[in-house]
């Protein structure tokens, strides 16, 4: 009886050194190996159940794909009529602005990729966006396509850094004029600018000048009062040489602005 109880006692310390210094640990281990011995024996099993639930949310994923394909379709249809609309407005009237699919591998976004492709000029073949667009029309297409998205797009503060490049004459006042309303329409609009059309269209005129003093360049922003805006107009009009007439000119700007 006593050989029994000490060999009892030996296989348990045995059990503690090799799986846990208490009975509970061993109790854990043995419940934990329980698990894993009826993972490998029933492999095959859930192996063939994983590879059915696969197959059916592949099925379904792919059927939510092929919706949203006919969806951004559909959308792009009454999207793009509106930014064409917009891009006459900003002195593109020959535009045609298009959009093609490609089937691609299913992935988070779908099963497609969207590529813009337009044509600037009556005759030519729609290209993609990247490759067409001169910079001035890559600034104006770029501002239609934020002007359209304006109410849906819950940016607070949209960012234009010198959008008038390859604008002037009418296409910058049209410009402005677009700025202006995405600024009426909810959103705060700071546009960096060159242009005198475009900078009397905003409601606050910020200044950005830089000196040097000793080795180091300083940069300083100022709001300009009603003067000082006609001023630095007539300036950006003109150059340097401010004369009555341009100074007359930038008062006619902000007239026409309403700013």
């Amino acid at each position: 009886m006593l050989n029994e109880i000490e060999e009892r006692l030996d296989l348990l310390y045995q059990l503690k050194r090799k799986y846990g210094p208490s009975v509970a640990d061993i109790e854990a281990y043995y419940e934990k190996a329980l698990q894993e011995l009826e993972t490998i024996e029933f492999a095959d099993q859930r192996l063939e159940e994983l590879q059915q639930c696969c197959a059916l949310l592949q099925e379904k994923a792919t059927a939510c794909a092929t919706q949203l394909t006919a969806a951004r379709k559909k959308a792009f249809d009454a999207f793009s009529t509106a930014i064409m609309a917009s891009l006459r407005f900003l002195n593109m009237p020959n535009i045609k602005f298009s959009l093609i699919a490609e089937q691609t591998k299913l992935g988070p976004t779908g099963a497609d990729a969207m590529e813009f492709f337009i044509s600037t000029n009556p005759g030519e073949e729609p290209k993609p966006l990247a490759k067409i667009a001169s910079g001035g029309e890559l600034s104006r297409i770029m501002l239609a396509i934020k002007s359209v998205l304006a109410e849906k797009d819950h940016i607070p503060t949209v960012i234009y850094d010198e959008i008038d490049a390859g604008v002037s004459g009418l296409a910058a006042g049209r410009v402005g004029q677009k700025l202006q309303e995405t600024a009426k329409s909810g959103h705060q609009v700071i546009c960096i600018t060159h242009t005198a059309q475009i900078a009397a269209y905003a409601q606050q005129h910020l200044l950005i000048e830089k000196s040097v003093t000793g080795e180091r360049t300083y940069t300083k922003v100022r709001q300009l009062a009603k003067e000082e805006r006609v001023a630095e107009l007539a300036r950006i009009v003109s150059g340097d040489k401010v004369t009555e007439l341009s100074l007359a000119n930038a008062r006619e700007l902000l007239e026409l602005s309403d700013a």
